[in-house]
């Protein structure tokens, strides 16, 4: 979470490449938060920003 908050813009390759993980355990990781509603993406997944969401907030305030 606080690669996505220091960096919202982070694409999965970014994210892989700062966590010393493969491209594919960030992805499964990132799309298992997404999910469970922690997480969206907005934009594209080369120009789109991450979003923490708090308990409250709905994936589409």
């Amino acid at each position: 979470m606080e690669l996505l908050r220091n960096n919202p813009s982070t694409t999965y390759r970014q994210a892989a490449n700062a966590l010393s993980v493969s491209y594919t355990t960030v992805w499964r990781t990132l799309r298992a938060m997404q999910e469970a509603g922690f997480i969206e993406r907005t934009g594209s997944d080369r120009r789109g920003t991450w979003r923490i969401l708090t308990p409250h907030q709905t994936s589409h305030e």
